[in-house]
Protein backbone atom coordinates (compact mmCIF):
# COMPACT_ATOMS: atom_id res chain seq x y z
CA UNK A 1 0.00 0.00 0.00
CA UNK A 2 1.18 3.70 -1.07
CA UNK A 3 2.26 6.13 1.54
CA UNK A 4 -0.77 7.96 0.26
CA UNK A 5 -3.45 5.48 0.13
CA UNK A 6 -2.21 4.77 3.89
CA UNK A 7 -2.82 8.46 4.98
CA UNK A 8 -5.79 8.28 3.23
CA UNK A 9 -7.30 5.58 5.43
CA UNK A 10 -5.64 6.94 8.56
CA UNK A 11 -7.96 10.34 7.66
CA UNK A 12 -10.85 8.24 6.59
CA UNK A 13 -10.55 6.51 10.73
CA UNK A 14 -9.43 9.95 12.13
CA UNK A 15 -12.14 11.03 14.29
CA UNK A 16 -13.18 14.27 12.55
CA UNK A 17 -16.42 16.20 11.67
CA UNK A 18 -15.39 17.87 8.35
CA UNK A 19 -17.55 21.88 7.97
CA UNK A 20 -19.42 22.10 5.21
CA UNK A 21 -17.74 24.95 3.86
CA UNK A 22 -13.99 23.08 3.69
CA UNK A 23 -16.19 20.82 1.53
CA UNK A 24 -17.98 22.74 -0.70
CA UNK A 25 -14.62 24.74 -1.28
CA UNK A 26 -12.87 21.28 -2.49
CA UNK A 27 -16.02 20.76 -4.34
CA UNK A 28 -15.76 24.14 -6.48
CA UNK A 29 -12.13 23.18 -7.22
CA UNK A 30 -12.34 20.12 -8.42
CA UNK A 31 -15.72 21.13 -10.49
CA UNK A 32 -13.29 23.70 -11.98
CA UNK A 33 -10.46 21.19 -13.27
CA UNK A 34 -13.34 18.84 -14.50
CA UNK A 35 -14.36 21.99 -16.49
CA UNK A 36 -10.95 23.14 -17.96
CA UNK A 37 -10.14 19.00 -18.56
CA UNK A 38 -13.38 18.87 -20.94
CA UNK A 39 -12.50 22.00 -22.11
CA UNK A 40 -8.71 21.25 -22.85
CA UNK A 41 -9.35 18.17 -24.57
CA UNK A 42 -12.28 19.53 -26.54
CA UNK A 43 -9.38 22.46 -27.76
CA UNK A 44 -7.07 20.03 -28.35
CA UNK A 45 -9.32 17.34 -30.72
CA UNK A 46 -8.56 14.61 -27.65
CA UNK A 47 -12.37 13.88 -27.27
CA UNK A 48 -15.57 15.38 -28.34
CA UNK A 49 -17.56 16.75 -25.28
CA UNK A 50 -21.04 16.99 -26.55
CA UNK A 51 -22.64 17.61 -23.39
CA UNK A 52 -19.95 18.49 -20.99
CA UNK A 53 -22.76 19.66 -18.42
CA UNK A 54 -24.59 16.72 -18.19
CA UNK A 55 -21.25 14.90 -18.03
CA UNK A 56 -20.42 16.98 -14.75
CA UNK A 57 -23.40 16.21 -13.65
CA UNK A 58 -22.78 12.41 -13.92
CA UNK A 59 -19.46 12.87 -11.92
CA UNK A 60 -20.91 14.82 -9.08
CA UNK A 61 -21.16 12.44 -6.78
CA UNK A 62 -18.15 10.61 -7.04
CA UNK A 63 -16.86 14.39 -7.50
CA UNK A 64 -18.65 15.18 -4.03
CA UNK A 65 -16.83 12.55 -2.17
CA UNK A 66 -13.91 13.01 -3.53
CA UNK A 67 -14.25 16.45 -2.10
CA UNK A 68 -14.47 15.22 1.59
CA UNK A 69 -11.76 13.50 1.00
CA UNK A 70 -9.64 16.03 0.34
CA UNK A 71 -10.98 18.23 2.60
CA UNK A 72 -11.02 16.08 5.70
CA UNK A 73 -7.11 14.70 4.70
CA UNK A 74 -6.00 18.53 4.62
CA UNK A 75 -7.34 19.38 8.44
CA UNK A 76 -6.50 15.45 9.74
CA UNK A 77 -2.91 16.83 8.33
CA UNK A 78 -3.35 20.41 9.97
CA UNK A 79 -4.19 19.12 13.47
CA UNK A 80 -1.08 16.14 13.04
CA UNK A 81 0.66 19.06 12.73
CA UNK A 82 -0.63 21.00 15.44
CA UNK A 83 0.01 18.07 18.11
CA UNK A 84 3.26 17.11 17.05
CA UNK A 85 6.68 18.57 15.96
CA UNK A 86 8.05 17.75 12.98
CA UNK A 87 11.49 19.94 12.64
CA UNK A 88 12.87 20.42 8.87
CA UNK A 89 16.66 20.88 8.98
CA UNK A 90 18.51 23.54 6.93
CA UNK A 91 20.23 19.91 5.15
CA UNK A 92 16.96 18.81 4.95
CA UNK A 93 15.40 22.11 2.92
CA UNK A 94 18.80 22.59 0.60
CA UNK A 95 18.86 18.95 -0.19
CA UNK A 96 15.43 19.00 -1.49
CA UNK A 97 15.60 22.15 -3.16
CA UNK A 98 19.11 20.50 -4.97
CA UNK A 99 16.69 17.35 -5.99
CA UNK A 100 14.03 20.00 -7.44
CA UNK A 101 16.65 21.97 -9.09
CA UNK A 102 18.07 18.61 -10.92
CA UNK A 103 14.36 17.65 -11.96
CA UNK A 104 13.34 20.85 -13.06
CA UNK A 105 16.78 21.48 -14.88
CA UNK A 106 17.83 24.83 -12.94
CA UNK A 107 19.76 25.62 -10.29
CA UNK A 108 19.21 26.17 -6.54
CA UNK A 109 19.74 29.92 -6.78
CA UNK A 110 16.82 30.05 -9.57
CA UNK A 111 14.55 28.14 -7.31
CA UNK A 112 15.23 30.08 -4.10
CA UNK A 113 14.52 33.61 -6.18
CA UNK A 114 11.22 31.68 -7.16
CA UNK A 115 10.37 30.02 -3.62
CA UNK A 116 12.06 32.51 -1.42
CA UNK A 117 15.62 32.93 0.11
CA UNK A 118 14.36 30.93 3.39
CA UNK A 119 12.53 28.41 1.14
CA UNK A 120 9.53 28.61 3.84
CA UNK A 121 7.33 27.29 0.81
CA UNK A 122 9.37 24.14 0.69
CA UNK A 123 9.80 23.76 4.86
CA UNK A 124 5.93 23.96 5.22
CA UNK A 125 5.90 21.23 2.01
CA UNK A 126 8.06 19.02 4.35
CA UNK A 127 6.48 19.31 7.01
CA UNK A 128 3.64 18.01 5.49
CA UNK A 129 5.20 15.20 4.09
CA UNK A 130 6.81 14.16 7.26
CA UNK A 131 3.34 14.96 9.18
CA UNK A 132 1.86 12.58 6.59
CA UNK A 133 4.75 9.80 6.86
CA UNK A 134 4.23 10.01 10.26
CA UNK A 135 0.34 9.25 10.07
CA UNK A 136 1.68 6.10 7.93
CA UNK A 137 3.74 4.80 10.91
CA UNK A 138 0.97 5.05 12.94
CA UNK A 139 -1.23 2.65 10.76
CA UNK A 140 1.46 0.51 9.81
CA UNK A 141 1.55 0.13 13.62
CA UNK A 142 -1.65 -0.46 14.23
CA UNK A 143 -1.73 -3.01 12.04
Amino acid sequence: MTQEMLFSKYAEQYPLTVPQEAVENELQLLILEEKQRIQYETLTGFAVHLSPQEELNKKMEALQAEALRRAKEMLVLREIMAAQTFPVTPEELEAEAAAIARRQNTTVAELKRFLGEDLAMLQSDLKKRKAAAWACEQMAAAG
